[in-house]
This record gives C-alpha cells, sequence and structure tokens, in this order.
C-alpha cells in the first residue's frame, strides 16, 4: 500500500518542502507588505512639509527652529492676524537677526520697514527689498499675496517669519547676504508710524510772534530713538524770512542737546518763507 501525505512532500535529503502554490503566495505576501511600507514611507515624507493644525487650533509649517512652528502665511482673517501679532517676538530686533539669520529662522519678527527697489510680482506673489531704520539694515521680504498693492518708497510694518540667509547681488554687482523674510502680513502706513512709533504725544499749540513772523509749536512726539515738534510757520510781514532749524537747541533741566538729522524723515521746514505764506 502507497500512503500519501497531502500536507508534507519529503525531498530526497527528506527535508520538507513547501506545495509551490504556497511559495507563491508567500512570495506575493511578501511583495505586498515591501509596497505597503514604501507606501507609508513616500507619505510621510511627504506630509512632513504639509501644514498641521497644533493645540490651539491654528495651522504651523515646521521650520526646524526651537519653536518648531511658525504660522502659515500669508494670514488673512482678522483672527489669525491677531495671532500672528502675539507670537512676535519683541526682542528680535534687525541687528540681532541680521548678525546670524539662520540661528532665527522660524522665528516670527515686526519690523517697520521703507521698499527701496520696485517691487517684482508673479504668480507667487510679491517680492521686494527695504531698509529696515537706515540704508546699510537692508532685508528681503516674499509675500505670497500677488494682488498686493505696494511700491517704492513705501513704508510698511512687515508681521514675518524668519527664512535664512538670503544670498544674491545688488543692481551694482555687490555680493548681498542679507535675512530673508516671509511675510505673513504687511501693514501700510506712514514714516512716523513704521520707523518710530511715537510713545507719547504731547500737544501744545503755543505760539511765539517776532515783526509779524509766527512760529508755532503744535506738539510734541515722543519716540524710543527720536523726539519730533511739529512747527507751523506763518509770515505775515511784508518781507521773505529766513528759517534755519540746523542750530536748534533743545533744554531739559539743566540738560542741552542737539538736533541731529533724521533718516528719510520726508519732513522738513522751508529755510525761506515768503510773505503771506504759511
Amino acid at each position: 500500500m502507497i500512503k500519501v501525505n497531502l500536507m508534507e512532500n519529503k525531498t530526497s535529503q527528506g527535508q520538507s518542502q513547501e506545495p509551490k502554490n504556497k511559495r507563491n503566495y508567500n512570495k506575493w505576501l511578501v511583495g505586498t507588505l515591501v509596497i505597503f511600507f514604501v507606501i507609508i514611507i513616500i507619505v510621510a515624507f511627504r506630509n512632513n512639509n504639509k501644514l498641521e493644525k497644533n493645540d490651539d487650533g491654528a495651522f504651523f509649517e515646521d521650520y526646524g527652529t526651537k519653536n518648531n512652528v511658525s504660522q502659515q502665511f500669508p494670514v488673512t482673517s482678522e483672527s489669525e492676524i491677531v495671532e500672528l501679532k502675539s507670537r512676535v517676538d519683541k526682542n528680535l530686533t534687525y541687528d540681532l537677526v541680521n548678525g546670524n539669520p539662520e540661528k532665527y529662522k522660524g522665528e516670527i519678527i515686526q519690523w517697520g520697514a521703507k521698499v527701496f527697489t520696485e517691487p517684482e510680482k508673479d504668480e507667487d506673489g510679491v517680492y521686494f527689498q527695504a531698509y529696515v531704520g537706515g540704508d546699510d539694515r537692508n532685508v528681503a521680504v516674499l509675500y505670497r499675496k500677488s494682488d498686493f498693492q505696494i511700491k517704492e518708497d513705501d513704508y510698511v510694518i512687515i508681521y514675518g517669519v524668519v527664512k535664512g540667509n538670503f544670498d544674491g547681488e545688488n543692481a551694482f554687482g555687490a555680493k548681498l547676504e542679507i535675512p530673508m523674510i516671509e511675510a505673513g502680513y504687511i501693514e501700510a502706513g506712514s514714516r512716523n508710524d513704521v520707523v518710530a512709533p511715537a510713545s507719547e504725544i504731547i500737544p501744545v499749540n503755543d505760539s511765539v510772534t517776532q515783526n509779524q513772523f509766527t512760529v508755532t509749536l503744535e506738539k510734541v512726539e515722543l519716540a524710543d530713538d527720536e523726539t519730533r515738534f511739529f512747527i507751523k510757520l506763518k509770515n505775515d510781514s511784508q518781507s521773505e524770512v529766513s528759517f534755519y532749524t540746523y542750530d536748534s537747541k533743545l533744554t531739559q533741566g539743566s540738560n542741552q542737546y542737539e538736533s541731529e538729522s533724521i533718516y528719510d524723515s520726508g519732513m522738513k521746514l522751508p529755510s525761506s518763507i515768503l510773505s503771506g505764506s504759511i
């Protein structure tokens, strides 16, 4: 009698050998698992730079910094703008970031600046360079809002994330190494509001008249780095009057201060005031 074992097939060496269909099944299973894990790896890699919600419900992107997040830009709703402003690190001055832009990647800044190049636009956004308080304090800005209206010489307040160092050339071919900022929100403003916002405004409205020439001090604005005097001149005489500010002095108690020119203030009193002019 021949006994047949349907569950096991012996080789000439006495070792068991799996049926062919089972070997094929195992190969199919292994291949499926390999493909499955490859898909997982690809999805995980692609999702690494996707925006995800944090515990507060806001959207953030990983920039690999100590804070590990930056808000999705640009922001559009009022609540997003308020949240972005609340995340600004007031200690991050231009000078601090400019010393090592890579160190501060992902940090949120608020800088007042003046646009000094004609902005470039494409379908992805607006690109421009700006001075943050002086012509040697250059910053490159990207704003992913292609319909944003901005032009050279505009003053803006930039709320954005530090992207690191920008390497390029200026119009004269000189090498540039400056901070790169991706703006989340940009506000337009006047020179004083942007560069040196007043911490206190003191109304005065006091006048002095000599020989029918009147000088009126309307108000004084105190900012962190400057004091501004708003003066109105009126010439009711029949002659032209010359008026100069270069030798003006400011006294406070026993202290005396000399006047200094303000970078690109846009405010300058005329030196000659014609008869009947204000």
